[in-house]
């Protein structure tokens, strides 16, 4: 029987850290979840290290238990078929409690400020520029 292996071409968020399409690949097997950034190892799951999983709208969070990791992390694709091929792999069942919805919220909020300060920084370098000529 051949080996199961799966994989996604998406993007990802990171806590306040986004990566965008297409440069993550989302690899997903039995003995090991892989996701890598430009082709670099950056985050990889054995199964006891992985809690669980829930699809949001364009992809699918990871629950996992490794503290250096960042506690957010999204892998933007088709969260259905992410889903399927982590069920074909073996990986728990989706997790469905609504309990963590208001810390995404938070991460959700915290990434579109951040999105507005550095557009403000550099909107005003800009005009100071346009100014000091």
């Amino acid at each position: 029987m051949a080996e199961f292996k799966k994989t996604f071409i998406g993007g990802m968020r990171a806590e306040i850290w986004n990566y965008t399409f297409p440069f993550i690949l989302f690899t997903v097997t039995p003995q090991l979840l892989q996701i890598k950034i430009l082709g670099f190892n950056r985050f990889t799951f054995t199964p006891d290290q992985v809690l669980g999983f829930k699809v949001r709208s364009g992809g699918i969070q990871i629950f996992h238990n490794i503290q250096e990791y960042p506690t957010l992390i999204l892998f933007w694709g088709n969260g259905k078929k992410v889903a399927s091929a982590l069920k074909d792999a073996g990986y728990m069942q989706l997790v469905k409690d609504e309990g963590d919805d208001e810390e995404y919220k938070q991460h959700v909020y915290l990434g579109i400020i951040g999105f507005f300060f550095i557009f403000s920084f550099v909107a005003l370098a800009m005009i100071l520029i346009f100014l000091s000529n």
